[in-house]
């Protein structure tokens, strides 16, 4: 496994600016929910085959993980977010599209009295979907790419409804409203209160955190040395199932309704040990502004988000799963942002 800590400088392949928003203190409680834009709270229900699931099996556990020890730590109890493989952009293109697969399969969570930690697993399920495009498997994976570097976004709501502490899916960057906060074409609507960005190629250093303030505005923090990536090879689910169809046989609302074309793809031959992988990353309670026991108590809430491009960077993949992913696809030259809806997945407090 390799280790990075990350901290803050200026870099061409991750353009999340960190310009404070001016003027956006909303002085109406009326108003606020529909200045901020934060119109999903709750999250949507996005009506995903059942293979889709949010905290079936939890929310996380309490647990100090070891980011030394590789996946050691982890168990499918601290499962809260499932997805489905070959769901991301690449999976509707031609088969003989070389796009190296940016898949996002589970999502787990653990956390302590100091820190937070978040795993995700992310499958390259070629092998068995269509294994003669040898190129593909031959361009291997993602977190071993030294010339690729993909932002990863990952999403906090550690408030309870609408607060002065939300960022606002509708701020802008110095009065320029064509440009998102973010300016990576990514909106959420579900009231999140710190946006984490990292980078695939986690040799570098630039990890950017957001905090919300004044009802909507973006408030850059300063440098963040202790948050700390990970990455390494295989995964810890016993199934990798997925979508057995490419391309041409491919329509983007299929996740919302063929179930009958998932299977188990390690029956068609997948290999999880050659071709899958994950990410880890330790974020200390402090930059959050929350303790571990208050995660225990009340629950905080997540959503990674995968993209395919450190410029504009709209998101081509989510746990939990958002349709809103699918916008890439249908247009990627829009400067209007995907907006994220989903349910988030809960870590700590009670259903």
């Amino acid at each position: 496994m390799i280790k990075v800590h990350k901290h803050f400088k200026k870099t061409a392949a991750f353009i999340l600016s960190v310009a404070t928003l001016s003027g956006a203190a909303f002085v109406s409680s009326t108003a606020m929910a529909d200045q901020i834009g934060n119109d999903h709270p709750d999250g949507v229900d996005q009506g995903l085959v059942n293979y889709y699931k949010i905290n079936e099996t939890g929310r996380g556990q309490w647990k100090t993980i070891d980011m030394e020890q590789d996946l050691h730590d982890w168990d499918s109890s601290m499962l809260i977010a499932q997805g489905v493989a070959n769901d991301d952009r690449r999976a509707y293109r031609d088969a003989q599209n070389s796009e190296i697969p940016v898949d996002l399969y589970a999502l787990y969570a653990a956390y302590d009295s100091s820190n937070l930690y978040l795993m995700w697993e992310m499958v390259n399920p070629t092998d068995a979907v269509t294994p003669w495009a040898q190129e593909i498997l031959w361009h291997g994976k993602l977190n071993e790419r030294d010339d690729l570097d993909f932002p990863f976004y990952i999403a906090l709501k550690t408030d309870k409804g609408i607060t002065s502490n939300t960022i606002g899916q509708n701020a802008f960057i110095g009065g320029d409203t064509s440009r998102t906060i973010w300016n990576s074409r990514n909106a959420f609507t579900q009231g999140i209160t710190d946006l984490v960005g990292i980078h695939s190629k986690v040799e570098n250093t630039d990890t950017q955190l957001f905090k919300g303030t004044n009802y909507g505005g973006l408030n850059a923090t300063p440098s963040y040395s202790n948050i700390t990536v990970m990455k390494g090879n295989s995964i810890l689910s016993k199934e990798v199932n997925g979508f057995t169809t490419y391309g041409s046989g491919r329509q983007t609302d299929d996740v919302k309704h063929d179930s009958s074309n998932i299977v188990d793809l390690k029956t068609r031959g997948h290999d999880p040990n050659k071709y899958d992988f994950h990410y880890v990353v330790k974020i200390p309670l402090s930059n959050l502004g929350i303790s571990g026991s208050y995660i225990q108590q009340n629950g905080i809430g997540v959503q990674v988000v995968s993209t395919y491009s450190g410029d504009k960077s709209r998101g081509t993949d989510s746990l939990p799963y958002d349709m809103a992913t699918k916008a890439e696809m249908q247009d990627f030259d829009s400067t209007i942002p995907s907006k994220y809806s989903s349910k988030l997945a809960m870590i700590g407090g009670s259903n």
